[in-house]
């Protein structure tokens, strides 16, 4: 009984912050949320952080590298409490540099944090460091895999990830061409590595789909030109002349 009254006036506070931002009374807003969050509340947490994020809830003499570490240790602690956003969040502030130095391993470290907890905003960016090797080793098998997991589910990652899946089929065709190329030509396996290097990734992958598309679209020309050979009457021969 305990606990449910306890929760249930964390729900309440939580509440009356979230009407109190959408009213406009920010200071409210962040007043609530970060006593919820100097309380352990997750949910209080991530949106504190969000305020810091925002620059609502910090003196306007805080520089942003300041602001930055703010959001960085609220969400870390969201995050010791399980908290997948937060671990997104962070894992986004690795990618981009905010706050520190660009750290792309960090970022990958937080973003397997929040996919093992259903965040399928993390398992998309994982198939796309899994398919062009950023920050973990290059693997399509597991890009693939994280891209299946990103969509599975009624969530706004479901058409980027099977347009992503796509796009990772056409670039593991393409890849296989040029390896068989490679090989014929008498190349080693430090050929076939240097020789599938793109100078831009997203490029590349752009490219392989063109490719296929050309091929796919080549193929139903012929096949229609064929079907038109094929289903054209023969002309009509010219009769002799009665003499």
């Amino acid at each position: 009984k305990k606990m449910v009254e306890t929760h249930g006036g964390i729900a309440n506070e939580l509440r009356a912050a979230v009407e109190a931002y959408q009213d406009g009374h920010t200071a409210d807003a962040q007043q609530m949320l970060c006593e919820l969050a100097e309380q352990g509340v997750e949910v209080a947490q991530s949106n504190c952080a969000w305020l810091y994020y925002k620059g609502h809830a910090l003196p306007r003499t805080v520089n942003a590298t300041m602001r930055m570490l703010a959001v960085r240790r609220m969400l870390e602690r969201a995050g010791q409490q399980g908290g997948a956003d937060a671990h997104l969040r962070l894992g986004d502030m690795d990618w981009y540099g905010h706050g520190r130095t660009p750290n792309i391993t960090a970022a990958a470290q937080h973003y397997f944090t929040a996919s093992a907890r259903r965040s399928q905003q993390a398992s998309f960016a994982l198939g796309y460091m899994h398919q062009f090797g950023k920050g973990v080793p290059r693997n399509l098998t597991l890009a693939r895999r994280y891209y299946i997991k990103s969509g599975n589910r009624d969530h706004f990652t479901r058409y980027p990830s099977h347009f992503a899946l796509a796009l990772l089929a056409a670039q593991t065709v393409v890849e296989d061409l040029m390896i068989l190329s490679v090989q014929l030509l008498g190349g080693g396996v430090e050929a076939q590595s240097i020789f599938l290097i793109p100078a831009d990734e997203a490029q590349f992958a752009a490219m392989s789909c063109g490719i296929i598309g050309a091929l796919v679209v080549g193929m139903m020309l012929l096949l229609g030109t064929c079907s038109l050979m094929v289903s054209c009457p023969e002309a009509p021969r010219d009769r002799p002349a009665p003499e």
